[in-house]
């Protein structure tokens, strides 16, 4: 079916991939394909865009030829396009990748080989927002069985545990409002480590236990100095370090843990916290209110904000 559209005649397919571009079907596998066949669809790329930058980038035993496509200079259409799409291609396999927003600097930055020990090419694909899951990656296998196949997306990659190897990550974000008290930059944070298992990416909650039990630790001892009388730390302090601990117990699936070491350290408290901030002071707020807000918002976990670590 044709449907006519400003200056192009485009089918219903491609009609859906272009507004949904910031949607679900943009971020899933099957939505990059049916964007990257829009792309393509009665020569648009060739109309709509320019080439802006090409290149080879060497990697070990790969060869991976690179291309940036930037909408025209005045593009004016009636329909979203994203202003930036790459091509990758390699030992026979392309990728074609739309980007939402413009990537600026060497065109060469956008292939990253992290230092993992599964091969894999990760390709940035930020939306310039600063939640701590709003800049993901895409990741690719380049195992010779699975080579330049979709795994998924995460946060960041990134050496947690300094032992010089690179990390998947995904953010705890379930609190990252700080849950109307802490605010944004106050917000307990805690992360899963990922992995690649059997073509999809994972969490690796025993090959990095050892790892959050530490975190978990070094706020045990935060929280006990807080808890004592003669320590400065307020009342928000204390409600930071009390949910960041409870997220690290979450990421290890122990909930019943979090659960019990909250309320034994609260229960030292008195039945209130003073971290309502009503002009230039705070207000207390019952632990009954704090728990309850807690449990109204766990259910809204990073499998569901972000719809998996998968395909």
């Amino acid at each position: 079916m044709k449907l006519p559209f400003g200056r192009l005649m485009i089918n219903t397919a491609l009609l859906l991939a272009l507004l949904t571009r910031a949607g679900a079907l943009y971020a899933s596998e099957a939505g990059l394909c049916l964007f990257a066949e829009a792309l393509n669809d009665e020569g648009l790329i060739e109309r709509e865009y320019r080439l802006d930058a090409n290149a080879e980038i060497q990697y070990a035993s790969f060869s991976f030829q690179l291309q940036r496509f930037l909408l025209k200079d005045n593009n004016q259409t009636l329909y979203t396009l994203p202003e930036t799409f790459l091509i990758i291609e390699s030992r026979g396999k392309q990728l074609r990748l739309p980007r939402g927003r413009l990537l600026v600097g060497d065109i060469r930055d956008y292939l990253v080989f992290p230092r993992t020990r599964v091969p894999l090419l990760t390709v940035p694909d930020p939306s310039g927002g600063n939640g701590w899951n709003a800049n993901p990656s895409d990741v690719f296998s380049l195992h010779d069985d699975h080579f330049l196949e979709r795994l998924g997306d995460v946060a960041e990659v990134k050496d947690v545990d300094a032992d010089g190897w690179d990390e998947l990550l995904c953010y705890e974000d379930v609190w990252e409002s700080g849950l109307g008290w802490l605010g944004h930059s106050g917000a307990p944070k805690a992360y899963t480590v990922l992995k690649v298992d059997d073509g999809r990416i994972v969490p690796d909650r025993e090959g990095y236990r050892e790892h959050y039990r530490s975190r978990i630790a070094a706020l045990d001892k935060e929280i006990r100095d807080a808890l004592n009388p003669s320590d400065p730390c307020s009342d928000l302090q204390l409600l930071q370090r009390l949910l960041t601990r409870f997220l690290w117990y979450r990421v290890m699936g122990e909930s019943e843990a979090a659960w019990s070491e909250f309320r034994r350290d609260t229960d030292r408290r008195t039945p209130e916290l003073r971290i309502r901030q009503v002009g230039q002071r705070f207000e207390p707020v019952p632990l009954t209110e704090i728990e309850r807000e807690m449990r109204r918002t766990l259910d809204l976990s990073v499998e569901q904000l972000h719809g998996g670590w998968g395909k």
